[in-house]
């Protein structure tokens, strides 16, 4: 027999001890008013105007940046928007939909 085979059921933990600590994201995952705030998203260096919140970094209400033209709708390019919204946080997603979509607060 091998000293697997050998264990004995006194010696089987009841739970299994986590590694590392999970204080850092109890805060992301306390349940709490979303406190949104402006910013450019940038996903696959194209800039997307949105909202974020500041607690646990959930993205909402994203859209391209577009102007009222004689036509409709009109896209701005990529340096427009860069230039035009400059005042506001810019961060790097890597992707706008679904569960996945965080900013790294």
């Amino acid at each position: 027999m091998s000293n697997k085979e050998r264990i004995s059921v006194d010696e089987i933990p009841k739970y299994k001890k986590k590694l590392g600590s999970d204080i850092s994201k109890a805060e992301r995952k306390s349940k709490h008013k979303h406190e949104y705030k402006d910013c450019l998203l940038v996903y696959n260096g194209s800039p997307y105007k949105g909202k974020y919140c500041v607690i646990c970094g959930k993205i909402r209400d994203w859209d391209v940046c577009r102007e009222k033209c004689q036509y409709g709708y009109l896209q701005l390019p990529d340096e427009i928007v860069f230039k035009r919204y400059s005042n506001l946080e810019q961060f790097e997603v890597s992707t706008l939909w679904g569960p996945d979509a965080r900013v790294l607060v």
